[in-house]
């Protein structure tokens, strides 16, 4: 299939600002990939929402904008990603999914926090209208896809976590560790990241690494530098690129934002073994926590890893992580793995 025989993609991002960074990822991918050409649809931020009455008009103008673009908006493949009303947002595509190709990502299909649209109502809603509709749902790992498929009844299809491959860095590229390494975990807490994790490190590192902690509600952690704030894009991407190795303390996670952003400064992570880790680093990652008294070895091995084979491997992953997109929206069904 040439560029010239696949339809445009239209991008919805309800939440301009906090995925704005996950947004680029996938106008590269795409954009790198068979289709033609990719456009960002104009639409209200549905992020940093204060109070009820704002939600509500927000919601409103939402709504308005979908109705309109089922109006005017032809033989497109349009792409969700996030779905700002919940397991309500199938209802809100009904118009646009009438002359184009829909999808929605779902980052989450079990959040830890009850919110909006999450409702057994809902959920039964979401399926009937995905179905009758036939408005097809992204997930970016198979554990994601199967507590979607037992949770709101829709299978969907399997496309990984779209990466950036050509970006140039804000620094100067590292090609050797630190003498004394900077340790960073980065994000804001919740109740999933593993405190024992950075504890059993903490405990064995002495004066061997600068072990830091970035992100909103983290609570003091013994050996590690916290700072307990909102990390905005700027500083995130910083901290990112001048980090030795980033350390991933998650108990359950469906994907790791935190592990591409890592992948695409070609920083080293430290993460316990997961599906997505192994798409991004690979089956035999050093870093890669085997056993819970494994996260300080695990550490060690990773910041011994070559860095400029790490981004040649990065290379290689943007490239399958494409063709995987490639055959994902052509398919438009069937389950796209990756590996």
């Amino acid at each position: 299939m040439t560029k010239a025989d696949c339809p445009n993609v239209l991008v919805i991002n309800p939440l301009k600002y906090t995925l704005a960074h996950y947004e680029s990822e996938l106008i590269e991918t795409i954009n790198r990939s068979a289709y033609n050409t990719v456009e960002t649809a104009e639409t209200v931020p549905g992020d940093g929402i204060a109070g009820p009455y704002e939600r509500i008009a927000v919601a409103a103008r939402a709504i308005w904008e979908r109705i309109r673009m089922g109006r005017t908006i032809r033989g497109k493949t349009v792409i969700v990603i996030w779905p700002m009303f919940g397991y309500f947002e199938p209802a809100t595509l009904i118009g646009l999914s009438r002359h184009n190709n829909v999808y929605i990502v779902i980052h989450d299909p079990s959040p830890l926090r009850r919110t909006y649209g999450q409702s057994v109502a809902a959920r039964k809603l979401f399926k009937k209208t995905t179905e009758r509709w036939n408005i097809k749902v992204i997930y970016h790992t198979v554990k994601a896809q199967r507590v979607g498929t037992r949770d709101n009844g829709v299978s969907g299809i399997v496309i990984p976590h779209p990466i950036r491959s050509e970006r140039p860095l804000m620094g100067v590229p590292r090609e050797n560790v630190a003498s004394r390494p900077k340790v960073r975990v980065l994000g804001q807490y919740k109740r999933t990241r593993s405190l024992e994790a950075l504890t059993t490190i903490a405990d064995r590192t002495g004066d061997t690494y600068q072990l830091e902690i970035y992100g909103r509600g983290w609570p003091d952690v013994p050996g590690w530098k916290v700072a307990n704030e909102f990390v905005p894009e700027q500083e995130f991407v910083r901290l990112v690129e001048s980090s030795d190795c980033v350390v991933i303390p998650y108990d359950l996670f469906f994907q790791s934002n935190v592990a591409v952003r890592c992948l695409e400064a070609g920083v080293p992570v430290v993460a316990p073994v997961h599906e997505h880790i192994t798409q991004l680093y690979g089956e035999d990652w050093p870093g890669t926590v085997r056993d819970p008294s494994d996260w300080y070895d695990a550490l060690s091995r990773a910041l011994a890893v070559d860095l400029s084979m790490l981004r040649s491997h990065r290379l290689g992953v943007t490239q399958q992580i494409r063709s995987a997109w490639d055959e994902g929206l052509a398919t438009g069904g069937s389950t796209t793995t990756f590996g």
